[in-house]
């Protein structure tokens, strides 16, 4: 029988980040008699990092703890001999109840989506950042990107879909994209499938959202307008063969579409017809865009030598289709909001199609052909279409002729993308 949840964390022996994968495994081990701790990070039949040192709960208020780490010593996971000693550590975390139900990842065929296996937490640990990984604490060890989310392993229930069905209420969450009037879709659109397998997921948008989302969500689904395989219709499709009880929709773009009713529209039909009776709430469609902006900064001052060589910014805004005011005042803002954060004149372009100026040509040559350390970068988070790309790429190939110096920021794609949109998911949740 599962022991009961405790009222504080002081108790637990083992955290676990990523319950729900079976070839990976990130795992804090706790002895809280002797106050020592064993970190061990690995994947794909390899271990990668195993961390040992001691630590002790500080609490701070009903719901808030705080987790001191300190002796802590990176060992070779296989030989166990020491590496080095990282400083200490101190970091908080906020304990919230559930319950919480994450569908397993399984290598067996399961014979419907009622009996798919998961596992129920009467709790979760939600950590300010990564306890050992959320800062770099040397340059050998990574820093960002991890699941701040850690389930207590020990008590975990295991139980059908089915059956957590029936004791709790289980959401879906339905990304939507108007590919019609947006950029291109997102980089997992090539897989063959985007229902809910691991497999077929990879380092996709909708896996690294799942794996942050787990626990919030049953479910993730992505619906593309535009007749693909992906379609609306077919992503509620899955919600309904996972099983869900209500359906949360999000827009992908950080700016206003000029026609999201349409998709939107799409989604209550097919959600009419697979899943009668279940809700549909939609999130703001314009995601967390001051996100948007920390992110845009962030690539400039990595690129690691601002404001040596990069003076101005140019940030375009690629919509396949006319736009409006409220799409064009939302661009300016974001643009507005990233001069302000990497403290650089950052001016917004858009491309002929949007019919709203300056193009990107017309911004360059306001910027001036031949200026130096100008960084173009596109606001959308995906990847533009193939006609903006092209059109921006020949203005800066003239702009380039006449002597200017232009550096291309990558697209904010995948695990931005992800991090953008599980911060807006749980923001609103």
């Amino acid at each position: 029988m599962t022991a009961p949840a405790p009222d504080d964390p002081q108790t637990l022996t083992a955290l676990s980040f990523y319950p729900s994968q079976y070839d990976y495994i990130e795992q804090l081990r706790l002895d809280p008699e002797e106050g020592a701790l064993e970190f061990c990070r690995g994947g794909g039949q390899r271990l990668y990092y195993l961390l040992r040192g001691r630590y002790a709960w500080r609490r701070e208020s009903e719901a808030r703890w705080r987790l001191e780490i300190g002796a802590l010593d990176v060992l070779d996971p296989y030989t166990e001999a020491r590496r080095m000693e990282l400083p200490p550590r101190s970091v908080g975390c906020r304990v919230e109840r559930g319950p919480f139900a994450i569908r397993r990842d399984v290598v067996w065929r399961v014979k419907s989506m009622a009996a798919w296996p998961c596992s129920v937490y009467p709790l979760r640990l939600r950590f300010d950042e990564h306890p050992l990984f959320g800062r770099a604490l040397h340059s050998e060890l990574p820093a960002g990107g991890y699941e701040e989310v850690a389930y207590p392993s020990r008590l975990g229930e295991d139980r059908e879909a089915a059956a957590v069905r029936a004791s709790m209420t289980t959401r879906g969450l339905l990304l939507l994209h108007d590919r019609t009037t947006g950029a291109a879709r997102p980089d997992d659109a090539e897989q063959p499938s985007f229902v809910l397998c691991p497999e077929r997921m990879g380092g996709s948008i909708l896996g690294r959202m799942r794996r942050q989302l787990e626990g919030d969500f049953f479910g993730l689904a992505l619906g593309l307008r535009g007749g693909e395989e992906r379609s609306v219709d077919r992503a509620i499709e899955v919600l309904a063969e996972v099983g869900v009880d209500e359906v949360v929709a999000l827009t992908m773009s950080p700016l206003p579409e000029p026609r999201p009713p349409v998709v939107l529209a799409q989604a209550r039909g097919a959600l009419a017809k697979r899943l009668p009776g279940a809700p549909l709430r939609v999130l703001p469609a314009a995601f967390a865009r001051e996100r948007v902006a920390h992110h845009l900064a962030r690539q400039l001052r990595q690129l690691g030598a601002v404001p040596e060589r990069v003076s101005q910014v140019l940030l375009c805004a690629s919509p396949a289709s006319a736009v409006g005011a409220e799409y064009v005042a939302a661009a300016r803002a974001i643009a507005d909001d990233v001069a302000a954060r990497a403290r650089l004149p950052c001016h917004v372009a858009f491309s002929r199609r949007a019919g709203a100026r300056p193009t990107v040509d017309e911004a360059l040559a306001a910027i001036g052909l031949g200026a130096p350390g100008v960084a173009l970068a596109w606001i959308s988070p995906l990847a533009p279409t193939r006609p903006q790309v092209d059109e921006a790429l020949a203005a800066a190939e003239e702009f380039r002729g006449a002597g200017g110096t232009l550096l291309q920021l990558p697209q904010l794609i995948t695990e931005h993308v992800a991090e953008l949109l599980v911060d807006h998911a749980r923001a609103h949740l």
